[in-house]
């Protein structure tokens, strides 16, 4: 396939309660789609290329118009998984070399900055590309070994480690108070922890 189609479908209108409407946008250039995020007005998506031949970009879809505006930089490779607020889009990206880096792309003026994370690496916490959360001020980059955070202001990163976080995690969420997680123990099923 060398294209992919961007469709919503209204989960609040009054149409949602009956027969749902779908909207199709305009062809965004996507050609390998890796990660999608949506706040405030606009929706991100993330998008691998093709490989060597075209490096990978992020595409800002205005929800409202269908305007898109494309990103691309030095620091762009191979994009993935996006959490976005109104301020900023945050992305993984790895690079063809298989460093991680998180990158920060603000909302209006699409310039990008760059957080290096070296504790992602496998003697860190050993991240494998799983959905980054964004909340309490933090991106939260979850490991099979650990967390990583980093604050939205400072760009400053932490790690965090714990004897219960000893394999993948399978689900990671937050509220308003709490990271929540799901990681495999020995023979009593799934664990439920949170942070603070």
């Amino acid at each position: 396939m060398s294209a992919f189609a961007f469709v919503s479908l209204s989960v609040t209108s009054a149409r949602a309660q009956g027969a749902p409407t779908f909207t199709a946008y305009s062809h965004t250039g996507v050609a390998t789609p890796s990660g999608l995020a949506a706040a405030g007005k606009y929706v991100w998506i993330s998008d691998w290329g093709r490989g060597f031949k075209k490096r990978g970009q992020i595409v800002r879809v205005d929800i409202s118009t269908g305007a898109t505006r494309t990103v691309s930089n030095r620091f762009i490779s191979l994009p993935s998984v996006i959490a976005a607020s109104d301020r900023y889009a945050w992305v993984m990206n790895k690079t063809y070399k298989e460093v991680w880096s998180l990158l920060r792309i603000d909302t209006t003026t699409l310039s990008v900055t760059r957080v290096k994370i070296s504790a992602a690496e496998s003697a860190g916490i050993g991240y494998e590309g799983d959905p980054i959360v964004l909340a309490g001020g933090y991106v939260w980059i979850p490991g099979p070994q650990g967390i990583i955070r980093v604050s939205t202001s400072t760009l400053v990163t932490s790690t965090i480690k714990s004897r219960l976080i000893a394999g993948p995690l399978f689900h990671v969420v937050a509220d308003a108070h709490y990271l929540w997680m799901n990681v495999p123990v020995s023979s009593n099923g799934p664990l439920y922890t949170s942070w603070r």
